[in-house]
């Protein structure tokens, strides 16, 4: 699980801003084909999937489960 990944499954949004201030991929997916939009929908963190919708993230990208 990649940190961003990680930040948005936890709920951390503050965290979520820093790593892509800092440069984090926001389309990166984990071992399991999992986006942080994914992480943060499936962990029902509204906020944060609103924040990476706002930022880009792409709607269409599915797990490896699909």
């Amino acid at each position: 699980m990649t940190p961003l990944n990680s930040a948005a499954n936890n709920g951390h949004l503050e965290t979520v801003k820093l790593l892509l201030e800092k440069g984090a991929d926001l389309s990166v997916s984990n071992n399991d084909g999992w986006t942080p939009l994914n992480s943060a929908a499936d962990s029902g963190h509204l906020e944060i999937v609103k924040f990476l919708l706002e930022k880009g993230a792409d709607l269409s990208v599915s797990s490896n489960d699909g």
